[in-house]
């Protein structure tokens, strides 16, 4: 009997230990942050900017935002103008990019990715997080690449008028 009560102690003490540890999901989604903070990008859940979409399209109300920052050189110089670009079942609305951007720049962007948003704190992709390191690596370069595009068609706008 008296082994009966200790395997009981045993479980009850370890038994919220196990739930606290993380599952296989949660191991993965641990990996990608830190794969994205090592290429440079900040990671936060966010709540979804406001008129981000059309009709009865919609993103959810709040998920993880892989955030690429503006330096503080390019602080210092124009920044791009802000926008957002929505994505529905793969495809990109690009119309509001001003011809900033096209679907090259997209090309290696993950399917789960649902809004695309560029402001004063730096161009922000809001994801599902669904994938691997790679696929982290490549929203990484594909963020840069954007971001680069973005601040050289500014400086080309402000050598135009001057």
């Amino acid at each position: 009997m008296s082994y009966l009560i200790i395997a009981l102690v045993v479980a009850i003490v370890i038994g919220p230990v196990m739930w606290l540890r993380p599952n296989p999901r949660e191991k993965q989604l641990l990996r990608l942050r830190n794969a994205a903070r090592q290429a440079g990008l900040h990671v936060h859940l966010r709540a979804v900017p406001p008129n981000h979409g059309e009709g009865d399209r919609h993103v959810e109300p709040s998920i993880m935002a892989y955030i690429r920052p503006w330096t503080e050189q390019e602080r210092k110089s124009s920044l791009p103008e802000k926008f957002t670009l929505p994505c529905f079942e793969g495809e990109w609305q690009l119309y509001r990019s001003k011809g900033q951007l096209d679907e090259a720049h997209f090309a290696d962007m993950p399917d789960s990715c649902r809004l695309l948003e560029v402001n004063s704190e730096g161009l922000i992709v809001y994801w599902r997080e669904r994938g691997d390191e790679l696929r982290v690596a490549a929203l990484a370069a594909s963020m840069e690449a954007m971001c680069q595009t973005l601040l050289r068609n500014v400086k080309n706008k402000y050598s135009l008028k001057t």
